[in-house]
């Protein structure tokens, strides 16, 4: 008898008395390690991704603060204060210079105001004919007719395509003799080229207007100048007497108005990057260390690629900044303003420096943090007009010879950086980087003198701000970044490992189907060995029943 196996080959131990299961999983258990072995590695990847995607966040806050202090708009904060803002507001808007000023407003811009005598009613009719005004230099005609209102002559005004800048509105006052409802012209703009005259009213409307308010310039003397006169403008609003500042004049009389800069977010800003930094080694280390106490390591202990980051990092601090030059610039190294490493090779800022370099050269101070490719050239033959973000920063060499015309027969440029000269291009007296060089994006302008060769020493600056950024930028790139780089190798392991453990585990699986049915098989043999045996045991029954029948 044979007994086929369909389903599940669940008969564990139904004859044997085996516990089959537990016996095919004790068996599996050796042939499992592999696949432990792969998911531990596999795991470790994982978590050395988890620790480059938490360095790569360290890395993108100080990038963020290295960007907020490479504009030195950022830094340089000035306001403007003024003694009393019922005469005079006073905004800084632009690049304004530190000092105080005494400003006296002798009057306000005004606008013209032109108020008619008056009718009965909005339904007085004005009658047929032209209602003509000048303002500002144009004469502008309405036309009325028989059934036009005072209410209708203010709407043909304002709703007139061509009107040049006047608004009609009627004002409701009895002045006696049926003199009611009066029109109202007002000019839009102020100042005393934008008056109002009426020069032509409709049959039944009389041409009689009283000038309210005269349209006038301001009038405001600043520290005294001029001397017997006044500064003048059309508005209240003036932007143009005080560079980079805005005076908002609001009545008549003498303010003094300060202007001030606040060094306080220079070392705000500077502090943000010393947080930043140490917060990004704090991070580091964590992955990369050893805790003695502990004896364990972190996952990136050894990792090459983080440390040079951080070194990447660390080098815009201790090198020269570039561009700048001892004995040209007031500071070259940012030690000289405060900001240096401790001993643990943490960031720190000394405030006592910072306040000292700050009183010594406040402008300097701005220059050695956020200077963004501003030149100069030691010779005024060669002038540095301008450089872009793809101009190498750091000193050039430049060598210009001409003909006896006076025209440029060769242009050569070397940066400190470079073992050999290189040529560039020039049209006129203008000489230009080439592309893909390190001048590119260069520019200056040759003054020929006589001379048949002129040369110079050309640097291109770029703060400390700009270049740690720049550091940045390049490690945290989407493609060519090496955190992005190294973590996208961390994945393609980390897949291979998840394939290889999928081929295991089936592989483990066949072989745990083959085992459950054998052990099957036996429990089937076992099944026919036992209904053999009790038809034996029936058979042996019978013949003994038999023969004692016959006995």
């Amino acid at each position: 008898m044979y007994l086929k196996l369909t389903g599940s080959l669940g008969l564990s131990g139904v004859f044997s008395g085996i516990d089959t299961d537990t016996l095919v999983a004790g068996m599996m258990l050796p042939k499992q390690a592999a696949i432990n072995s792969l998911q531990d590695r596999q795991d470790t990847w994982e978590q050395k991704n988890r620790a480059l995607t938490a360095i790569e966040g360290a890395l993108t806050d100080l990038k963020a603060a290295a960007d907020d202090i490479r504009d030195v708009e950022n830094l340089s904060v000035t306001s403007a204060s003024s003694s009393d803002v019922d005469v005079l507001l006073a905004k800084v808007t632009g690049d304004a210079g530190e000092g105080s000023h005494e400003i006296v407003v002798n009057r306000l811009a005004t606008s013209e105001r032109e108020v008619h005598e008056g009718v009965a009613s909005l339904d007085t009719l004005v009658g047929s004919g032209t209602f003509s005004y000048t303002y500002n230099g144009q004469t502008q005609s309405i036309q009325t007719n028989d059934e036009t209102t005072l209410a209708d002559l203010r709407d043909l005004i304002n709703n007139d395509a061509s009107n040049p800048g006047v608004t009609a509105s009627v004002l409701e006052y009895d002045a006696g003799g049926g003199k009611v409802y009066h029109l109202v012209l007002g000019g839009r703009d102020s100042g005393a080229d934008y008056g109002i005259v009426v020069t032509g009213t409709p049959a039944s409307f009389t041409n009689v207007f009283d000038q309210t308010q005269t349209a006038q310039d301001s009038q405001i003397r600043v520290d005294g100048y001029p001397s017997g006169d006044w500064i003048e403008r059309s508005t209240n609003v003036i932007e143009d007497v005080l560079p980079g500042v805005r005076l908002t004049l609001r009545d008549t009389g003498t303010v003094s108005v300060a202007i001030t800069r606040s060094t306080g977010q220079v070392k705000t800003k500077l502090n943000a990057i010393v947080s930043t930094y140490n917060a990004l080694v704090d991070v580091v280390e964590a992955y990369t260390g050893y805790d003695e106490e502990l004896e364990t390591s972190g996952v990136l202990l050894g990792d090459m690629t983080v440390h040079r980051i951080l070194g990447d990092a660390r080098l815009p601090v201790l090198q020269q900044v570039r561009g700048f030059l001892d004995e040209t610039d007031t500071f070259t190294h940012l030690s000289e303003i405060g900001l240096e490493f401790d001993q643990e090779g943490k960031l720190e800022l000394d405030e006592d420096t910072l306040d000292d370099a700050i009183a010594t050269d406040y402008a300097a101070v701005l220059d050695l943090v956020s200077a963004d490719h501003t030149g100069a050239s030691d010779n005024s033959a060669i002038q540095f007009n301008a450089a872009t973000d793809d101009t190498e920063p750091g000193t050039f060499d430049v060598n210009v010879t001409f003909d006896g015309e006076g025209q440029i027969t060769a242009a050569t440029i070397q940066h400190s950086s470079d073992p050999e000269p290189i040529g560039m291009s020039w049209v006129g007296n203008v000489l230009t980087g080439d592309e893909g060089t390190p001048a590119e994006g260069l520019e200056l302008t040759v003054t020929y003198g006589g001379e048949a060769e002129e040369t110079a020493t050309v640097r291109v600056r770029q703060g400390f701000g700009g270049r740690l950024y720049d550091v940045l930028y390049e490690a945290l790139d989407e493609t060519t970044g090496f955190i992005g780089l190294r973590k996208e190798q961390n994945e393609a392991t980390i897949t291979s490992l998840q394939k290889r453990i999928e081929r295991e585990e089936d592989r483990l699986e066949q072989t745990e189907q083959r085992l459950k049915a054998r052990f099957a098989r036996l429990e089937a043999i076992l099944a026919q060995f036992d209904s053999q045996r009790a038809s034996i045991e029936a058979m042996i029954q019978g013949l003994s029943s038999l023969q004692q029948a016959n006995s």
